[in-house]
C-alpha cells in the first residue's frame, strides 16, 4: 500500500526559503500543511497569468511535511488528485509540479524526486478532482527529519494576462476526492507515494512488547491496567479499564500481532467482552476494524465498524488453540484481518478488499479494552506484540547458582571422559573459566562461597609421576626457587578442569614460606618485588575497628580542656565557641576581626571612641517626668515595624511612621538601649576558666553610618504621664507635629510635562482615593479599622479614558514605609458605591479576608492591568486600631 499525504489548510511545521521549481511567477502562493490525516476548512490558491507569452509558469501553492521519523529511500512513483479549474478555456492551464526532500530544516535539498512535471489534460473551467495519473520519481535517500516540499502551480498559454487558475486544498471529508468529482469543497485532495512506506510515519511493525515489568511509555493505560508475570493484565470489570498505544502508527506494508493467552470468563455476569481495535487516532474512534470476543455467546466476532456498527460481521465459534493469536495486516492493498495457534501459520478470517480513508491515514492507534456489564470481576491478558515468526517467549537471563540444576529431558547431554594429550586443547565457549594468579600466604585463605573455585596445589615430588597409562612422562626434580620460572614446552602437560569446593584447600609444606611480621614505620617504606602485597581499601565505619597488634598505633580520645592549645600541623582541631565573660579580652595582633556595623536602633546613639554606656530601660510612672533643663526635648519620630505593638488599653495614641535621619540624634537618659555582646569571630580565641567573650578591637567613626530600612527595632510602650509633654512645633496643616504625606507624585513628571500616571495636582487618567468603608458605627472617626472587623476595603478609582472595570483589579493591604510584593496582591472586584463611583474592593479580616492585618498604619494599594498600561496606585495611609 502506498503512503498518502492530505493537502490541508493547517500552518506548515517548516518553510523553506527558495523555490525550486522552474517558476515564472513565483510570489503570492499559500504555504500549508502536508499533512498524514486530512485537515482544514476549504481554501483555494489563484493567481493570474500576468502575460500571454508562451509556456508560462506560475506557481500556486507549496505544501511541507513533517520531518521523515526513519532514514531510508523514497522511490518508484507519484500519484495525486487536486481540484483544479481555469477562468477561461483561453487560458490553456495544466499542471506544474515540483517535488523535492529537505535536509531537516534547513533551504538545503536532499534530493529532488520530481522535477517540473507539465500536465498533458487541460483544466475545465468547472472545478474538478484532477490528475496526471503515476509519475516515476527518481529516488532520494532520506534522513530522520527531512521534510518532502510539494510545489504546485500550472502552465499557460493565455489569451489575456488577467486569465487564471485555480486549486483546492483542505476539507475534512471522510471520503477522498476523486477523478472527475465536484466535490472540491468537502472531499480532500491528496498526493500518494508508492515507495515511501514507514518514513514518515512509524509502521506498526515496528512496535514490540513483551511487558516484561511495567507497562511503559509505549502505551496510555486507565486504572485496572498493569504488568504481572511479563503479561499485560486488563481487569475486567464495569469501570471498562483499557490501554492502547502513544503514538501514531501506519499499517501500510506492516501488520500488527499479538497473543491472548488469557480471556474472561462469564463470572454470572452479562455482556462480558474483551475487544482489540485499529482505528484512527489521537482519541477512542467508533470506527475502527475490531476483535471481540465474548464467553456469554463463546463467540470471537471480527467487525469493520463505522459510528460503531458492521451490518455484516464475521462470527467464528472461539478455539483457545486455533486463536491463540490475533493480527491486523495490509497486504497488496489489502486489510487482513487473521488468527493463528503460533505466530507462524495464519488464516485469514476477514478482508477489507477497499480500505476506507482512515485505514490509509498515519494517525493510527491500537486500543485494547475488557468490560463486564454484571458479575465477578476477572480479567484478559495479551502478550508478545509483534515478536518475531514462530517465536513464542522471550528467555530471560539465567541466573547463577552454586549447585548444579537439573536439566529437562530435552537438553541434557552426556560428556565423556576427557582424553590426554600432551599439548592444550581448546576449550568450548561455554564452559571456560578463568582462574586468577594464586597468591602467597602463610596459612590456607578462606574462599568465597560464590563463584569460587579452589584448585589444590601440585605436590613436590623428587621423581616424575606417571601420568596416563600410554602417555606418561618422568619429570625432575622440582628446584626451590623465588622467581617465576618458565616452563619449557617439551615439559607441558594439560590440567582438567579445577573442582569446585566452597572450603580453603590444603597446601603442601614444601610450599609454604613464612612472611616476617610488618615492622613499623612513620614513613612509607618501599616493597620488594616478590614479597608484595595489595590490601583492599579501608572500610568506612561509625565504630572503633580492631587492628592487628603488630601495626596498630592506638590514640586515646582527645581531652576536651578550658584553654586553648597549639595546633600541630598534622593534628588540627576545631574548638567550640568561647564562653561568655563580662570583661573585654585583648586580641593577638594577628586574629583580629572588624565587627559588622550595628544593627539600626530606635535612636541613633552617639559612639565615642572608645567609651560606651549602657542605660538601663525607662520605667513607667504614673506622673509625669522631668525634662531637660530647657524645659522641652523633642521626642523622636516612633520606628515602624513589621509586627504590632501591644498598646494600653487607655490614653494611648498611634504614632505614625517615623522619618529617617541622615545624623545621630542625642540620647537623653529616659531613652537606654542594650547593646548585644558581640558576634562570634572565625578563628579561635584565648579561654579563661570564667565566663568570657572576647570582644574585636573598637573603631572610631567620625560619623554614625545610616541607617538601612529593612533594619527596624519596635520601641516599647509610651510612659503615661500626667502632664502634656512639649512637642517640637508643628508644621502647617499638621496636628500634634505629625503630617500625613499623600501620595507622591510620579516619576514620569517633570516641570510643565504632561503624565499618563500621576496623583495629586499631576493631570492622570488614573487616581485612587483615601480608603473608604461601605461599613459604619458611631463614634468611628478618621477612617480607622478595628483589627477584629471583616470588611470591604474599597478605593474609588477613576479613569478619564474608559470604564476601568473592563480590567482586572488587584489590591494589597501594606504597612506605611513598605511596597507589596509579589505575594501580597490579592484578586480584587470592581463595585460601584452608593455614589455611583467606581470602587475596587477586598474582603479584609480575620474572619475569611484575603489578608487580617494586625493594628498599625497602612495604605490600600491597587494593581490594574490595562494593556499597555499597568497602573498602580495607593491611597493615604489609615489606622487598623
Amino acid at each position: 500500500m502506498a503512503t498518502r499525504f492530505w493537502l490541508t489548510s493547517s500552518a506548515p511545521p517548516y518553510t523553506p526559503t527558495t523555490k525550486r521549481g522552474a517558476w515564472d511567477v513565483s510570489t503570492g502562493e499559500d504555504v500549508q500543511y502536508l499533512g498524514r490525516k486530512p485537515a482544514g476548512s476549504a481554501g483555494t490558491s489563484t493567481i493570474n497569468v500576468g502575460s500571454t507569452a508562451a509556456d508560462r509558469d506560475i506557481l500556486l501553492h507549496r505544501s511541507i511535511s513533517d520531518g521523515a521519523v526513519k532514514a531510508g529511500t523514497v522511490a518508484g512513483t507519484v500519484t495525486w488528485m487536486i481540484g483544479a479549474k481555469e477562468s477561461n478555456a483561453a487560458l490553456n492551464g495544466f499542471f506544474h509540479l515540483h517535488i523535492y526532500v529537505t535536509s531537516g530544516d534547513t533551504d538545503t535539498p536532499r534530493g529532488t524526486l520530481l522535477t517540473d512535471s507539465i500536465g498533458a489534460t487541460e483544466f475545465g473551467t468547472t472545478a474538478i478532482g484532477a490528475t496526471e495519473g503515476a509519475k516515476t520519481l527518481s529516488s532520494v535517500a532520506v534522513q530522520v527529519g527531512d521534510r518532502i516540499v510539494v510545489e504546485i502551480g500550472y502552465r499557460a498559454n493565455a489569451g489575456s494576462s488577467t486569465q487564471n487558475a485555480t486549486i483546492n486544498y483542505g476539507n475534512t471529508g471522510t471520503t477522498d476526492l476523486s477523478a472527475g468529482s465536484a466535490s472540491v469543497t468537502s472531499q480532500p485532495g491528496w498526493v500518494e507515494f508508492s515507495g515511501a512506506d514507514g518514513l514518515w510515519t512509524k509502521s506498526f511493525s515496528a512496535l514490540t512488547d513483551q511487558f516484561p515489568s511495567s507497562i511503559d511509555s509505549k502505551w496510555t493505560a486507565s486504572a485496572g491496567v498493569s504488568a504481572t508475570g511479563g503479561r499485560a493484565r486488563i481487569n475486567c470489570t464495569t469501570a471498562t479499564p483499557n490501554m492502547y498505544t502513544a503514538t501514531a502508527y501506519e499499517i501500510q506494508s506492516s501488520s500488527l500481532a499479538f497473543k491472548v493467552p488469557t480471556l474472561p470468563v462469564t463470572g454470572g455476569g452479562s455482556t462480558v467482552t474483551f475487544s482489540a481495535y485499529l482505528m484512527p487516532g489521537p482519541t477512542v474512534s467508533t470506527t475502527n476494524l475490531e476483535f471481540e470476543y465474548s464467553p456469554n455467546t463463546g463467540n470471537l466476532v471480527l467487525r469493520s465498524n463505522v459510528g460503531g456498527t458492521d451490518a455484516s460481521p464475521t462470527t467464528l465459534t472461539y478455539n483457545a488453540t486455533d486463536h491463540l493469536w490475533w493480527r491486523f495486516r495490509e497486504a497488496s492493498g489489502q486489510i487482513l484481518l487473521e488468527t493463528s495457534p503460533d505466530n507462524s501459520t495464519w488464516t485469514t478470517r476477514r478482508t477489507i478488499s477497499t480500505p476506507s480513508q482512515w485505514m490509509l491515514q498515519g494517525n493510527l492507534i491500537a486500543y485494547f479494552e475488557a468490560s463486564r456489564a454484571s458479575g465477578t470481576a476477572d480479567f484478559a491478558e495479551i502478550d508478545d506484540i509483534n515478536p518475531p515468526a514462530g517465536q513464542t517467549q522471550a528467555l530471560g537471563v539465567a541466573s547463577a547458582s552454586e549447585t548444579a540444576q537439573a536439566s529437562g529431558k530435552a537438553k541434557t547431554k552426556t560428556v565423556t571422559l576427557a582424553a590426554g594429550s600432551e599439548t592444550a586443547q581448546a576449550l568450548g565457549r561455554a564452559k571456560r573459566i578463568s582462574l586468577g594468579v594464586a597468591t602467597e600466604a602463610n596459612a590456607g585463605q578462606p574462599v568465597g562461597h560464590t563463584r569460587q573455585r579452589a584448585a589444590a596445589p601440585t605436590a613436590a615430588v623428587e621423581t616424575g609421576q606417571p601420568l596416563g597409562r600410554t602417555k606418561a612422562r618422568q619429570l625432575g626434580p622440582a628446584t626451590s626457587t623465588d622467581a617465576t620460572q618458565a616452563l619449557p614446552t617439551t615439559r607441558g602437560a594439560v590440567l582438567g578442569q579445577a573442582a569446585e569446593t566452597a572450603s580453603a584447600q590444603p597446601i603442601t609444606a614444601t610450599k609454604r614460606q613464612a612472611l616476617t611480621p610488618a615492622s613499623t614505620a612513620d614513613t612509607a617504606t618501599d616493597m620488594a618485588a616478590t614479597k608484595g602485597r595489595l590490601l583492599s581499601p579501608a572500610a568506612a565505619a561509625d565504630t572503633a575497628s580492631a587492628i592487628v597488634g603488630a601495626k596498630t598505633r592506638a590514640t586515646g580520645a582527645a581531652a576536651t580542656i578550658d584553654t586553648a592549645q597549639p595546633t600541630g600541623a598534622a593534628k588540627t582541631r576545631a574548638t567550640s565557641p568561647a564562653a561568655g565573660t563580662d570583661v573585654t579580652q585583648g586580641f593577638s595582633a594577628t586574629k583580629t576581626k572588624p565587627l559588622t556595623p550595628a544593627a539600626e536602633t530606635a535612636t541613633s546613639p552617639t559612639v565615642g571612641a572608645a567609651k560606651s554606656r549602657p542605660l538601663a530601660p525607662a520605667a513607667e510612672q504614673a506622673e509625669a517626668q522631668p525634662l531637660t533643663g530647657s524645659g522641652a526635648y523633642p521626642l523622636p519620630a516612633a520606628q515602624h515595624t513589621d509586627t504590632a505593638q501591644p498598646i494600653g488599653r487607655t490614653k494611648t495614641r498611634a504614632l505614625p511612621p517615623a522619618s529617617t535621619l541622615d545624623g545621630a540624634q542625642p540620647v537623653s537618659a529616659a531613652q537606654p538601649h542594650p547593646i548585644d555582646p558581640a558576634a562570634a569571630t572565625d578563628s579561635a580565641q584565648p579561654i579563661t576558666p570564667t565566663k568570657r567573650v572576647a570582644l574585636g578591637p573598637a573603631f572610631d567613626y567620625a560619623t554614625v553610618p545610616p541607617a538601612g530600612r529593612a533594619k527596624t527595632t519596635p520601641l516599647g510602650r509610651a510612659a503615661e504621664a500626667g502632664t502634656a509633654q512639649a512637642l517640637t512645633a508643628p508644621g502647617t496643616g499638621t496636628a500634634h507635629g505629625i503630617r500625613l504625606i499623600g501620595r507622591p507624585a510620579t516619576a514620569w513628571t517633570a516641570g510643565q510635562t504632561r503624565a499618563a500616571w500621576a496623583s495629586s495636582a499631576v493631570h492622570t487618567r488614573w487616581d485612587a482615593d483615601p480608603v473608604a468603608s461601605p461599613w459604619d458605627c458611631r463614634n468611628r472617626q478618621g477612617g480607622d479599622v478595628n483589627s477584629q472587623s471583616t470588611e470591604y476595603h474599597e478605593v474609588p478609582v477613576t479613569w478619564t479614558r474608559g470604564d476601568p472595570t473592563a480590567h482586572t483589579v488587584q489590591m494589597a493591604v501594606i504597612p506605611v514605609g513598605h511596597e507589596p510584593d509579589d505575594t501580597d496582591w490579592h484578586t480584587a472586584a470592581w463595585d460601584t458605591d452608593d455614589d455611583g463611583t467606581t470602587v475596587a474592593k477586598l474582603l479584609v479580616g480575620p474572619d475569611g479576608g484575603a489578608v487580617a492585618p494586625t493594628p498599625g498604619t497602612y495604605r490600600d494599594w491597587v494593581s490594574i492591568d490595562a494593556p499597555p498600561e499597568h497602573p498602580v496606585l495607593f491611597t493615604p495611609p489609615f489606622e487598623i486600631n
